[in-house]
C-alpha cells in the first residue's frame, strides 16, 4: 500500500469512482459505483494511512482535525474491538 501516488474521486450524477494511481503502474486502479460519501471516505482513509506510514513511529501524531483514527485512551493507540472469536 505504500506505493500509491494519488487517490482521486470522480463524481457522476448518481455514483462516484475512485481512481488509485500507483507509482509504478501504467494505468490507475478504478473502483466503480460508490456513493460520493463512501468514495470520499475511501480517499481519506488511504491518504491517512499513507501519511501515517511515511511519518513512521517517531513522527508527530496526526492533528485531531485531520480525520485521524479515533482513540479510546487519548494516547495515540487506536481502539480495536475484538474479533468474532473474542480474542
Amino acid at each position: 500500500m505504500a506505493h500509491i501516488a494519488s487517490v482521486k474521486v470522480q463524481t457522476g450524477v448518481l455514483l462516484s469512482n475512485v481512481l488509485i494511481e500507483t507509482s509504478g503502474g501504467a494505468s490507475p486502479i478504478v473502483c466503480h459505483g460508490h456513493h460520493k460519501g463512501d468514495a470520499v471516505r475511501m480517499q481519506q482513509l488511504i491518504e491517512q494511512y499513507q501519511s501515517e506510514y511515511y511519518r513512521g513511529p517517531g513522527g508527530p501524531p496526526a492533528s485531531p482535525g485531520q480525520g485521524g483514527p479515533s482513540t479510546g485512551s487519548g494516547q495515540g493507540t487506536p481502539t480495536v474491538a475484538p474479533g468474532p472469536s473474542g480474542r
